[in-house]
């Protein structure tokens, strides 16, 4: 690693030297404010600035070179509210319909009459019972029972009697007696009606909003038109800098301007050596072709010589 301490070329170390470099570059700002710690002022301008927006407001404003205005529509609704009631009348509601329901009440006791009508059902039952009984000479009765139990018919109209009411007297002055009684009531049920009444009102008002709403039978809609604004006024802009943070060291150069502060240190760096034998080696080439032209023979180049020959025929 490189380090700022100085290092001495040794037998078996190698040290390297080089120049490494590290710079920051102006940064900018802008305040109203007079002064900013740490930042120097270079400049002051008087500038034009928009305020901040207005609230908004159905007020109409009007616009001019200094103030700009924005407007919006906005939108509030009521939804209808609905309920029932056997009530013919609802304070603070508006009826819109009625509906009826006609049923058959319960039956009531039964009682000794009842007049049917449109509106009233009669019901009548007969309590049916036929008795016979032996009464002797001194009138004391020795024998009783039941010709027809006692029992219920259902019947608009008196049911035929099985026996006929009546006294048989003997010589000896007992008699044999029967009687078939016939006894009915009625109840009645009345037919009921029932009213419903359907109301609606006008529930609360949303708030306003922006986002659009549509009227419609259960729904009321208002909208209305808002304004909003904000004036342009001037004021003393002034406008600062400062140096940056200084980057890390770096070995690429970096070159100095208004804007950019370069600093740059020397370092060092070493390695150890080791003495590590070489061998060499040679070998011999290929030989070239025969040739006539004579060549020298040196440490690198052996030579071979040969005597050759030639003929010709007499034709």
């Amino acid at each position: 690693d490189w380090q700022e301490e100085e290092l001495t070329s040794t037998d078996g170390v190698e040290v390297e030297e080089g120049i490494q470099y590290r710079f920051r570059e102006k940064e900018y700002t802008t305040s109203t404010e007079t002064s900013i710690i740490g930042w120097t002022q270079y400049d002051s301008k008087e500038e034009p600035y928009w305020e901040d927006w207005s609230r908004w407001s159905t007020s109409e404003v009007t616009a001019s070179d200094s103030r700009q205005v924005e407007t919006s529509k906005q939108y509030r609704y009521r939804d209808k509210e609905f309920t029932t009631s056997s009530s013919s009348s609802l304070s603070g509601w508006t009826k819109y319909d009625t509906k009826t329901d006609q049923h058959w009440g319960d039956w009531s006791a039964w009682i000794g009459q009842a007049t049917p009508s449109a509106t009233r059902q009669v019901q009548t039952r007969w309590y049916i019972i036929g008795t016979y009984s032996y009464i002797n000479s001194a009138g004391e009765q020795t024998d009783s029972g039941y010709l027809v139990e006692p029992h219920y018919e259902y019947s608009e109209t008196d049911p035929p009697y099985q026996y006929q009411n009546q006294t048989i007297n003997y010589p000896d002055g007992s008699k044999y007696q029967q009687v078939e009684i016939h006894h009915y009531s009625q109840r009645y049920r009345d037919l009921v009606t029932t009213y419903t009444y359907y109301y609606y009102r006008w529930g609360s008002w949303a708030s306003w909003s922006s986002n659009s709403a549509t009227k419609t039978n259960n729904r009321d809609v208002q909208s209305q038109t808002v304004y909003r604004y904000r004036d342009q006024k001037n004021h003393t802009m002034n406008y600062y800098w400062q140096w940056g943070s200084w980057s890390e060291w770096s070995l690429a150069e970096k070159i100095p301007s208004e804007e950019t502060e370069v600093e740059t240190r020397t370092v060092f760096r070493s390695r150890k050596g080791e003495k590590v034998p070489i061998y060499c080696y040679y070998d011999w080439s290929e030989w070239s072709g025969w040739s006539f032209d004579k060549t020298t023979e040196t440490d690198n180049r052996e030579v071979e010589e040969r005597t050759v020959y030639r003929f010709k025929d007499q034709a």
